[in-house]
């Protein structure tokens, strides 16, 4: 079976990469817990644990972007599994990003969440296009 008709290869590529990704999150979320009290506001902005799941993702941006240099046709495959569908998969959280956002507007931090919203965004565009860039 090819990597295109999901053969074991294929599923243990994903599993491997989701490890590594998941693995690579825990590490930067301890990280930032770590940072916090020395860099608890950026300026009037207090984005707290938020700023792990920013980095997190803006990180899985760049990685996928510098994948996407790649030609479709290539012979990446493995790699591809392992790394955008396993390592990106685990590493990036939309569900996170939404919890944090929630959070914002919960606790009436109507600047934080407008911030964090434009910062995950921005921040992910360009890190994508710079991915991509360095890859070529």
């Amino acid at each position: 079976m090819s990597v295109g008709e999901g053969g074991v290869g294929f599923w243990l590529a994903v599993a491997l990469g989701g490890a590594l990704g998941a693995l690579l999150r825990a590490g930067l979320f301890r990280v930032v817990e770590t940072l916090r009290p020395a860099s608890r506001q950026l300026g009037a902005i207090a984005l707290g644990p938020a700023r792990a799941t920013l980095l997190a993702n803006t990180l899985g941006c760049a990685l996928l972007g510098w994948l996407s240099a790649a030609p479709p046709d290539s012979d990446a495959g493995l790699g591809r599994a392992l790394l955008a569908l396993g390592a990106c998969g685990s590493l990036t959280t939309f569900s996170t990003l939404c919890a944090d956002a929630i959070g914002f507007l919960e606790r009436r931090e109507r600047l934080n969440a407008s911030v964090y919203l434009a910062c995950t965004i921005g921040l992910g565009l360009a890190a994508w296009a710079t991915g991509l860039w360095l890859g070529r």
